[in-house]
């Protein structure tokens, strides 16, 4: 037999359909354009920054409700520090050179690199193996000398550990000359920012101590360069190595001045070189004690042990002996500032900025803490960025739009499936729902106004009380 069927539409019989259906569309809604907005409302746009840390952990709010694609996370590229490029720490202060770059390998061997993977790592486990202290005079320029006589380039070597994902070793020099070549721009020297007493109080120390005591350095090498009537020191170079057994920045133990040289001109006579008697003893109280020319002994000690320090402070290194950061280390060294305020200074060379020592108390010497320091250089980073208004309008749209269609199919497709296997006449019209209902409260009633053949003869009324159909039974 041959069959056809049609769609009919009659409302859901479902008290609950309205409520659902408004109330699904909206929270639909909601959901929909929270997900689209937070997979496809941001772009990614280019960032230089010097915080590489703070940028890659940086999350949206709707990266920290629901896990979005991680397309939408920002990124940072790695820097390569070649060797010999300067640097600075983000504390701002003294510049650094790579020197050379390696890392041990399994077999013990080193494996030199031309430069250093660096992504904001932390710098640790440092060491200064050697500071030189190189004395010159004549040999400045005509600026430096015209502000003093004698100028001493202090330079630090050393030694530090960056992990950065492999054990990396990377030896660092960096320098320190009050009166540089370039004195007559305006001042002497800085740091490349002057560090602020309250938040960098160990470094804004260090910058004073170094001043103060490498213009009383510069000021007893002047006194201590005649070595007679005859002869005058022109140069000379001081090189001390910490003692690996010795923490004690008070002690004349602390460093060992392994060499020493220096260069002097007899009047009428050709220069004489590196004097370095073999006799001479290797301990700075010693040689100071004998008088051992040029007796810059102690002086050199106090300089070489401030610059260490301020070193290790820059540089972030807490677990070492310091002076900058331990309150009785530094009232020690800056009670000589009182002495040397009014010996080292000229009217137009002033140290500084601290002008009086450091008094120790509870609450100062928790300023001088240090905290770890990293390389300061920019990366290149991607970083979302909120599309414009309309594109975003339009994608959101475009995106619920879809969705509420899809949600509406899937109400109804669940409406109706309930509706035909509880109610059978589910898929009938609703007038035909009507009829069968009605035919199914017909009645027989006997029709007395009609005989036929003594027969009796029935009316069939509906529910409403209308004939149906007439007829024996």
């Amino acid at each position: 037999m041959f069959t056809f069927s049609y769609p009919i539409t009659r409302d859901y019989p479902f008290r609950w359909f309205k409520w659902v259906a408004l109330v699904g569309a909206i929270l639909l809604t909601a959901l929909v354009s929270i997900l689209n907005f937070a997979n496809n409302g941001y772009t990614m746009d280019v960032l230089y920054t010097t915080e590489l840390n703070e940028t890659v952990s940086r999350r949206l709010w709707t990266q920290k409700m629901i896990r979005t694609d991680d397309k939408t996370f920002p990124t940072c590229n790695s820097q390569n520090l070649p060797v010999n490029t300067q640097y600075y720490t983000n504390k701002l202060g003294l510049a650094y050179n790579i020197a050379n770059v390696w890392q041990v390998l399994p077999n013990g061997k080193n494996l030199t690199l031309p430069s250093l993977k660096y992504s904001n790592n932390p710098i640790d486990n440092c060491t200064i193996p050697l500071i030189q202290l190189d004395f010159t005079s004549f040999d400045r320029s005509a600026a430096q000398l015209g502000w003093r006589g004698w100028g001493i380039g202090a330079m630090g070597f050393v030694t530090c550990l960056v992990n950065n994902g492999q054990q990396t070793y990377v030896n660092l020099t960096t320098k320190y000359d009050f009166i540089p070549p370039t004195i007559d721009t305006g001042a002497a020297f800085e740091f490349l920012q002057a560090p602020d007493s309250q938040n960098l109080t160990s470094l804004w120390w260090g910058e004073s101590l170094m001043s103060w005591y490498w213009l009383n350095l510069a000021q007893r090498m002047g006194k201590q360069a005649k070595l007679d009537e005859d002869e005058d020191i022109t140069k000379g170079t001081l090189v001390l190595r910490p003692h690996t057994n010795s923490s004690d920045l008070t002690s004349l133990d602390f460093f060992s001045p392994t060499e020493w040289h220096y260069v002097s001109t007899p009047r009428g006579k050709s220069p004489v070189c590196c004097l370095n008697q073999a006799n001479n003893p290797h301990n700075i109280g010693a040689l100071h004690a004998q008088k051992v020319k040029p007796d810059v002994w102690i002086e050199s000690d106090s300089f070489a042990k401030v610059f260490y320090s301020t070193i290790m402070a820059d540089l972030g290194q807490v677990y070492t002996p310091n002076i900058v950061s331990n309150g009785a280390l530094l009232t020690a060294f800056s009670k000589n500032i009182t002495i040397m305020n009014n010996t080292v200074e000229s009217n137009s060379l002033k140290a500084g900025p601290a002008r009086v020592p450091y008094i120790a108390n509870a609450e100062e010497d928790k300023k001088l803490a240090i905290t770890p320091s990293y390389i300061y250089t920019q990366y290149l980073c991607q970083v979302p960025k909120l599309k414009s208004t309309g594109s975003l309008l339009l994608s959101l749209l475009i995106a619920d739009l879809v969705f509420l269609q899809a949600g509406w199919l899937i109400l109804n497709w669940v409406a109706t499936w309930r509706l035909k296997n509880k109610e059978p006449s589910a898929m009938y019209c609703e007038k035909c729902v009507t009829a069968e209902q009605d035919s199914s409260t017909i009645e027989l009633v006997e029709d007395k106004t009609i005989k036929s053949g003594g027969r009796t003869m029935y009316r069939a009324l509906s529910s409403r009380g209308l004939p149906v159909e007439e007829g024996a039974p």
